[in-house]
């Protein structure tokens, strides 16, 4: 099939010379990243259920960021890595110079009006009816002990983290 077939009326290209709307057909398999997955997913209540039994070791794991906490079950609670399927067109955004990471001032609103205008150029393709899985099951690397961040040992957050989970 052809990109104009694709994505009729657009023809907007990125590097590499790629139709964009033809990222939002096309998904990668592989295992869970903390330092790439973590912009946000969702998951089938199996999955849920096998968080949830690892609760504790995710609650009292001493990192303050959520997403290492999630990467370390692989190495101390869960049998197996949570494998995952990640959309090449995204449907979550960053909104790039706002937040802790970036020193500069920004302007929320500016940021979320570009976020808006990329949405709207890209609205119909963003459920699509089938999607092209380009890129196997990624072997998983051997399991190791990932050393924390820390800033999460309050015993309080541990308790309030653990009663998300009872509900």
């Amino acid at each position: 099939m052809f990109l104009s077939q694709l994505c009729p009326g657009y023809h907007r290209y990125i590097w590499p010379k790629v139709c964009t709307c033809f990222l939002f057909l096309q998904a990668s398999i592989g295992i869970w990243n903390a330092g790439k997955n973590n912009m946000g997913f969702g998951m089938n209540r199996k999955t849920w259920n096998t968080i949830k039994s690892c609760a504790e070791h995710f609650c009292k794991y001493d990192d303050y960021n959520w997403d290492w906490s999630l990467n370390q079950l692989g190495s101390s609670c869960l049998q197996r890595p949570i494998k995952v399927m990640v959309l090449k067109g995204p449907r979550i955004f960053h909104i790039g110079t706002c937040g802790i990471h970036h020193k500069k001032s920004c302007n929320e609103v500016a940021e979320a009006d570009k976020i808006r205008s990329k949405i709207n150029v890209q609205k119909q393709h963003l459920f699509p009816e089938t999607l092209h899985l380009d890129s196997a099951l990624s072997p998983a690397a051997p399991r190791k002990k990932i050393k924390n961040f820390g800033g999460w040992g309050d015993v309080r957050d541990h308790e309030l983290c653990l009663s998300f989970v009872d509900r």
